[in-house]
Order: structure tokens, then sequence, then C-alpha cells
């Protein structure tokens, strides 16, 4: 089968790759702070837990619905005004956040912020894509993520060492100004290569609603995302919001708290790399995912429901747990072999959308059975949160029972060596 040629502008490639990295991991400093500043939130408000669950929700929800029309948007237009604009988009969401004294402003702020949001991760994968080689996908999508969980995870943890929980007001400017000085950055620096852009200008013609039938009419499609739905959707629940409480749940400061959660993120990264690496490697993508997913869906349940460790035994089953929830970034070459060259941001996007709707669903739901959580440091508070915290496992096992039926697209030998993820030329 034909297959689209990669050019090779190496300093091209890194600089709007690393643009892209960038903004995926400003994007996740800001989710991750909005889940440390969550008491303060709920202070200023004067509002429960559950309507801290249900702001996360309404973030993740104008995320995923914006997400989805980005990636259709990326098949058709230059990558530099969708990123930098969406960039400019969530500076504004920042300075809402910043400022909102009521529930109204902060409803307001967070679905500004996640359509500003909407195209980071969804942004910095699809530059992975059309920049290096396909049978580089998954190490270099990976490498994104691990980079930006690293840089998550230093903050998280200096903020531990110095004790110190900055103000809601000043982390959401500072972040603000990041965003402005990225999205302008992005305008004049981040282009698409010369090759993609010919093909996306051929296929121009194409209808949306044809494009949307490439994509949702390949099986494959659906289980892969539902995979990814599942092993995303937990990893938004738990290391922006739920991961935190829950460590709060059983008497630890917030600052450890904080640190323990960064535990996870940093495994993330590690594992996503390393996962990535064999799969693009190995080839063998269904049965690598496959195999994480349940080993994810164990030790979620050891997550939950082993006894009271000590600090030192938390830190590593977190590590653990971190490390198979950065599975979540094979979903992309999974469903990408099966996706036409001119459709894949389409169905990454797609794909991305019900991940973190999933996330979504899984805030507002584990927030309704959170609602007034007993004193933390009980026995009751910690089996309180047990108990909430099960959809989480419920999803896992939802998407382990859908992976069991995914395969690979068969290649012909010579292919399988050249290129492990081939893509069909846009016709």
């Amino acid at each position: 089968m034909e297959t689209t040629e990669r050019p090779q502008p190496w300093g091209k490639a890194i600089v709007a790759w690393g643009l892209g990295t960038l903004f995926l991991g400003l994007g996740l400093l800001t989710a991750v702070m909005i889940g440390i500043v969550a008491e303060q939130v709920r202070d200023r408000l004067e509002v429960s837990e559950h309507a801290i669950g249900m702001l996360s929700a309404v973030f993740y929800v104008a995320y995923s619905l914006a997400q989805f029309a980005g990636g259709i948007m990326l098949d058709r237009l230059n990558p530099r005004w969708i990123l930098g604009v969406s960039s400019l988009i969530a500076a504004v969401g920042c300075v809402l956040l910043a400022n909102a004294t009521s529930m109204g402003v902060t409803v307001i702020g967070r679905v500004v912020l996640g359509v500003g949001l909407s195209t980071s991760f969804l942004g910095a994968i699809y530059l992975a894509r059309i920049w290096f080689p396909p049978q580089r996908f998954a190490v270099m999508s990976s490498i994104s993520q691990l980079a930006t969980n690293v840089i998550l995870a230093i903050m998280l943890i200096g903020l531990s060492v110095t004790e110190t929980i900055p103000p809601l007001h000043a982390a959401m400017i500072g972040m603000a100004v990041g965003y402005v000085v990225l999205g302008i950055a992005i305008l004049v620096l981040v282009t698409r290569p010369a090759t993609v852009a010919t093909a996306a200008h051929g296929d121009s013609d194409v209808g949306i609603v044809l494009q949307l039938r490439t994509v949702v009419g390949v099986p494959q499609f659906w289980l892969g995302t539902a995979f990814f739905a599942s092993v995303f959707g937990v990893l938004i629940a738990w290391n922006d919001l739920w991961g935190i409480m829950n460590q709060r749940a059983y008497g630890r400061t917030l600052e450890m708290a904080t640190a323990l959660t960064s535990t996870g993120a940093i495994a993330a990264g590690v594992g996503g790399v390393l996962l990535g690496w064999i799969s693009d490697r190995l080839g063998k993508r269904s049965q690598i995912t496959q195999i994480t997913i349940w080993l994810l869906t164990v030790t979620m349940a050891l997550v939950l429901f082993l006894p009271r460790l000590p600090t030192t035994g938390v830190f590593v089953l977190l590590f653990v747990f971190g490390f198979l929830l950065g599975s979540n970034i094979l979903g992309f070459a999974q469903i990408g072999q099966h996706i036409p060259d001119n459709a894949q941001a389409t169905a990454f996007g797609l794909m991305t959308s019900f991940g973190f709707l999933t996330g979504a669903g899984l805030d507002y739901v584990i927030g309704v059975l959170v609602g007034e959580a007993p004193p933390a440091g009980t026995d009751i508070a910690i089996s309180h949160y047990r108990g909430a915290l099960i959809p989480l496992l419920v999803v896992l096992v939802i998407g382990s029972l859908c992976a069991i039926a995914l395969k690979d697209r068969a290649q012909p030998p010579s292919a399988a060596t050249t290129d492990s993820l081939p893509i069909q030329t846009a016709k």
C-alpha cells in the first residue's frame, strides 16, 4: 500500500513540535493547578465538593465539544491559527477565573478556558503526527506527554517542599500571561510541512459529513476509542482532582497529597514513552494495549481497596498506577493505523473528545457520591472515598472488555519492517 512520505526539516519539526508540547504542558499545569486551588474556590464561592466536581465537569464538557471541532479544523486549516488563537482564548478564561466571585462567572470562565485548551492535547499529537515518520509516532507523542508531566511534577514537588500553595488570583494571572506569550510564538513560528499542506488543500472538497463517515465507519476506531476513553478519563479525573482529594481523606496534608499525585504524573510520562517505544518496536499495538489496560484495572482495584499503607508503599503503588495510565497515548497509534491520512486529526479529535467527556462524567458522578465528605483522616472518610471512587474501576473494566477485540491492520512483510504505522495517501 502506498504511504505518505515524511519531510525531514528537523529544525522546523522540533520548533513546531516543541511549541505544541509547551501548549500541552501549560494546559496540564492549568488543569492541575485548578485542582490544587479547588479548596480556595470552594471557600470563595461558599459551595460544596459536589459543586467543585460540577465545575470540573463543565470544563471538560466544553473542552470535549470544542476539541471535536478542533480536530476537523486541523485537517483543513494551518495549525498555527488553530493553536495560536486557542492559546489566546485560554488566557481570557484564566483572567475570568482569577477575578470570579460568583458561580456564574466561574462557570463562564471554565467554559472559555475549556474551549481555549481544547486543542492543546490534540495539537501536540497532531504536530508529532505530521512532522515525524509514522513509525516514530507513538514515541514522539509519548515524549510530549513525558515532557509535560515532568514539568508538572517539578512544579508540584516544589510546592510540596516549600509548603506553598499559590493564591488563586496569582496562579490564574500567571497562567494567562503564559498563554499570551505562547499564543504569539505559535502564530509566528508553527508551520505545516509542505507535503501535508498540499494534501490538505487537495482534499478541501471533501465534505465534513464524508470525513466523519470515513472515521465512524471503522469498527476498530470505536474499540480504540473505548480503550482510550476509559484510561484517559480515569487519568484526568484522578490527576486533576480526585487523587489529591483521596489522599486528603487519609489525613495527609495538601502539600503531601500534591507530592504523591506528582508521582503518578511522572510515572505516566515514563510509562507512555516506554510503552510507546515497545509498541513502535514490536508493531503489536493491540497486544500492548490489551495487556496494559488489564494490569491497570487490577492496579486501580489495589489503589482503592488495599488497607492503609505507609507513605513509601503509597508512593510505589501510585507510581505503578501512573505508569500504566500513561498507556492512554497508545490509543492514537492504535486507531491511526486504520484511518486514512486526510481524516487523522478528525479521528484523534473525536477520540479525545470521548476521553474528556468520560473524565467529565467521572468528575460529576464522583462529586455527587462524595457529597459532604466526613472529616479527613478518619476511617469513615477513607471508606467514604473508596465507595465514591468505584466508578473509576467500573470504567476501566468496560474499557478492558472492549480492548479484547482490538486488532492490528495486516501489513505486507516489507511494509512491516520499514513503516510500523503506514498511512494511506490522501486521495
